[in-house]
């Protein structure tokens, strides 16, 4: 009852509730506007911290009228936040292959093959796609396996993955085509991909700046990505992640 009153006078942007047995997750109660990423991420941090819950310590989400959500951990916010990171950095880096096959000469002497240059540029950015895929499929279960990263629903977090990769597979697809030499496609891939994941929001959770601040984060697609990511690790199911894919998918067609 006191609690409940000092959240609904906002006297109090949180309630944390510890566990009375070994084991069971500490409660997060809260109004489900004041849930933003970074009070999640606090918290989980902080009751990780703890030496009487333990580093095997859970938080478990619940909104002020008790509907409970996914539970949250540590890695909720960190696990897509490097996946995305370095998925794009590496698609990126792909660059500098396009333009050395360019040096090479290779497309016209695929031109000379009967497939139009869309088939020629559809095979480019598919290699590129599916090692960034390969890779997302290996930081998921790495960090599921080894930390017990909650992704979510498989079915979401796969399409916003997909739909991320083949964003990636494009922008480093454009690289090589305007790069002059490799040692250009090489050194804008590393800036671009790491101005990229900062202003989207991989270094610090967007729900912390401003709505300007937000809205300039979301022209990179590394926003649209972890917006979908951290819905699914939410509960949130494929219908509900459809805004994010879409955007990306509109973004890897559009490059």
């Amino acid at each position: 009852g006191a609690a409940r009153a000092a959240l609904t006078d906002r006297r109090v942007a949180a309630v944390v509730v510890a566990p009375c047995a070994a084991g069971e997750p500490s409660l997060l109660v809260a109004p489900e506007e004041r849930l933003s990423t970074t009070l999640r991420a606090e918290v989980a941090a902080a009751v990780a911290g703890d030496p009487a819950g333990g580093a095997a310590s859970r938080v478990e989400v619940v909104d002020l009228d008790g509907a409970a959500t996914r539970a949250v951990t540590g890695l909720g916010f960190a696990a897509p936040a490097t996946a995305l990171l370095l998925l794009f950095m590496t698609a990126l880096g792909g660059g500098a292959q396009v333009m050395h096959a360019r040096q090479l000469g290779l497309g016209d002497r695929f031109l000379a093959m009967p497939h139009g240059p869309w088939a020629i540029v559809a095979g480019f950015a598919a290699g590129r796609g599916l090692v960034a895929l390969a890779q997302a499929a290996v930081v998921v279960v790495s960090t599921r396996a080894a930390f017990g990263a909650d992704w979510g629903d498989p079915v979401a977090a796969s399409a916003v993955m997909v739909a991320f990769c083949a964003a990636s597979a494009a922008a480093g697809l454009l690289l090589g085509t305007v790069s002059r030499t490799n040692a250009q496609a090489t050194s804008v891939a590393a800036a671009a991909g790491l101005a990229a994941a900062l202003v989207g929001g991989c270094v610090w959770p967007l729900e912390v700046f401003g709505p300007s601040a937000r809205a300039i984060g979301h022209l990179s697609p590394h926003a649209w990505a972890m917006d979908g990511l951290l819905d699914a690790s939410r509960g949130a199911g494929p219908g509900d992640v459809v805004v994010p894919v879409a955007v990306l998918t509109g973004a890897a067609l559009a490059t």
